[in-house]
């Protein structure tokens, strides 16, 4: 059917979605998609925040330390 779809002319020709003939179980697996993305969209937020508060940890406590600040050196 397809293939007679593709040799008429444009005007007549249908769309793709009217040779759907299991339309429920795309929808399902669509939605199914969505809360899988929006699982991992939150995942990866919580994971992002947990990665900055640890990154602070480290430069509060390794790097600002670390920085020298300038003195005046007098000669004798």
């Amino acid at each position: 059917m397809l293939d007679a779809n593709e040799n008429v002319s444009p005007e007549e020709q249908l769309p793709i979605s009217a040779f759907d003939l299991d339309k429920d179980a795309r929808e399902s697996a669509m939605e199914e998609g969505r809360q899988a993305r929006e699982r991992l969209k939150a995942y990866t937020v919580a994971k992002t925040g947990v990665l900055e508060e640890k990154s602070a940890l480290i430069r509060e406590y390794c790097w600002d330390p670390v920085i020298v600040k300038p003195i005046s050196i007098e000669v004798w």
